[in-house]
């Protein structure tokens, strides 16, 4: 989930941060504003519930397909102003593209004089560069707003693969990425009442999740699994348990 948490407090990006414990190094998402109250979480804790959450996903395949169509439906509706200036756009520059082949009849009639033809294609030419340049930029933004079939193709054999009990995506750093990059899953990370909780969200869906206060560490550099308490208080109350 690096890069793609913030902080319920501030709304700042949390980082991933390394902290060294003698001979371990745990690992944290964290806000990096000073002002704000530092929300913190370790990483294999979080990721590990974002995961377990995409999963129930990917193996409710109804669930999953009106996932996707409600988020296209919605992207198509998010980003129709883009497309009534694209619209708008590519008939000005195909008008423009017009004129500029009418302008060029004229100068091979010879009806009009040659100074009056070169103002005119210049300022023709400087416009359609214009608009072919606003055309392409809109494009790509819109292609990075709405899931391609590519994509929609790709999410679905993941998803197949995973309920045909395949492990690679547990095991699988790199193959994990790439399902949280296709559905574009974010989190923001906030403290309730003491505990920790990540409003996640992505393209089939969004949930509010709890982070369990303990588990086995799995995502950070010790050798052997330990009990993970991601708050000062709550590791306190277990330190004073087991002196």
């Amino acid at each position: 989930m690096g890069r793609r948490l913030r902080c319920g407090k501030c709304g700042k990006s949390l980082r991933c941060q390394a902290q060294p414990r003698g001979h371990i190094v745990y690992k944290y998402y964290a806000c990096d504003n000073k002002d704000c109250t530092r929300v913190s979480c370790r990483v294999g804790l979080l990721d590990e519930t974002i995961w377990e959450w995409v999963k129930s996903l990917l193996l409710d395949p109804t669930r999953l397909s009106e996932g996707l169509a409600n988020y296209q439906k919605e992207k198509e509706q998010d980003t129709e102003p883009i497309r009534e200036r694209i619209r708008i756009a590519s008939e000005l520059l195909a008008d423009h593209k017009a004129q500029l082949e009418r302008l060029v009849d004229l100068y091979l009639s010879g009806t009009v004089a040659k100074e009056h033809l070169v103002d005119r294609k210049n300022r023709l030419e400087t416009t359609i560069s214009a608009l072919e340049a606003e055309l392409a930029s809109l494009k790509i933004s819109l292609q990075g707003q709405i899931l391609t079939p590519e994509q929609e193709a790709s999410i679905e054999a993941f998803s197949a693969e995973v309920r045909a009990g395949l492990k690679e995506g547990d095991t699988s750093f790199e193959r994990r990425r790439q399902l949280i990059d296709l559905l574009n899953v974010t989190g923001t990370l906030s403290k309730e009442n003491d505990e920790l909780v990540v409003y996640a969200r992505c393209v089939v869906g969004a949930k509010t999740l709890a982070i369990e206060t303990t588990t086995t560490c799995g995502n950070c550099s010790c050798k052997y699994p330990r009990r993970v308490h991601p708050t000062p208080k709550a590791t306190g109350r277990w330190h004073a348990r087991h002196q």
